[in-house]
């Protein structure tokens, strides 16, 4: 899809708010529906007609797992925004999926235009400070946190990458979307991870500068494999991965143990 088509299209403001001096604005085009949060940039893109289906890339990169942990029993996704991984794992009713979004007014707004499934448990917490009291270990955690569009401070920081290693099940995966500053504040966030994480692959994008991360106490698949599991499951799951397999590159155990 060609997002910047979005643009041209006669776009309608359903609505508009300041939160903590920050405009946001959900919008309509045709059967579109998104919004903008202290830019321009789309978020959250959500198709009204079929409201399950994850359309922006960076979202669907980060579901890269199914291909090697196809049934998850439990979810948390760190960053509630439009509810787009929400709705996609709501259709699996023996999925339980935890919400946390540091914005209470974000989390109405998911809720209210965004279809946000009443089966989830959501929290208005910071990130950092919700992983501290959990007890809970989850199979997958999804992490797309920004502030201002960009990454929230706790992504640099070894302390977080700790909590979530006590929070991911042994066998269990977390996903999470950078858009770091340099190669040396990407440097700083492997280090970081690498401290807790023994398996880390990372996702690039050519029409993005975001950066997917796979962080796993377990052997992430090689490219061989997943691209016959993407054969296989690409119809039931309702996303090509191919093209974000090829872009995939796994950390060498001696480049990961450099960084620890």
């Amino acid at each position: 899809m060609n997002f910047s088509s979005l643009d041209k299209l006669n776009s309608q403001v359903i609505h508009s708010q300041e939160i903590n001096g920050t405009r946001l604005e959900v919008r309509d085009a045709e059967n579109y529906r998104w919004f903008n949060f202290g830019g321009s940039i789309i978020q959250s893109l959500m198709n009204k007609n079929q409201t399950e289906q994850v359309i922006m890339p960076v979202c669907q990169a980060m579901l890269m797992f199914l291909l090697w942990q196809d049934s998850p029993k439990s979810i948390l996704n760190l960053g509630t925004g439009g509810a787009t991984f929400e709705r996609f794992f709501s259709k699996n009713q023996n999925v339980d999926i935890t919400s946390v979004d540091n914005s209470a007014e974000v989390i109405d707004i998911a809720k209210r235009y965004f279809y946000l499934p009443n089966q989830v448990t959501t929290h208005c917490q910071q990130a950092e400070e919700y992983l501290t009291g959990c007890t809970q270990r989850f199979d997958v955690i999804l992490c797309d946190i920004f502030s201002e569009q960009k990454n929230v401070f706790c992504i640099n920081q070894i302390s977080f990458y700790q909590r979530l290693s006590h929070s991911v099940s042994e066998d269990g995966i977390v996903s999470i979307n950078l858009d770091p500053e340099n190669e040396a504040n990407l440097i700083t966030i492997l280090h970081a991870a690498g401290r807790y994480f023994s398996n880390i692959a990372l996702i690039e994008f050519n029409d993005f500068k975001n950066i997917v991360m796979l962080l796993s106490f377990s052997q992430i698949p090689y490219m061989e494999c997943l691209l016959k599991r993407n054969h296989m499951l690409k119809t039931a799951v309702g996303i090509d991965f191919s093209i974000f397999i090829s872009s995939m590159h796994l950390l060498p155990p001696q480049q990961l143990t450099d960084l620890k």
